[in-house]
């Protein structure tokens, strides 16, 4: 079962971002999960 949301890490921390990516599963075309969107700005 996934998470609802899923963080990125830095140095070892998970860091919750503002944008986030949705993630959908390929069979039925729905969002699966979403996950954090790390940038090089932020």
């Amino acid at each position: 079962m996934l998470k609802p949301t899923y963080p990125y890490y830095l140095a070892n921390e998970p860091v919750a971002a503002n944008t986030d990516l949705a993630v959908t599963d390929k069979v039925s075309g729905e969002v699966a999960t979403r996950v954090a969107l790390a940038s090089r700005a932020g």
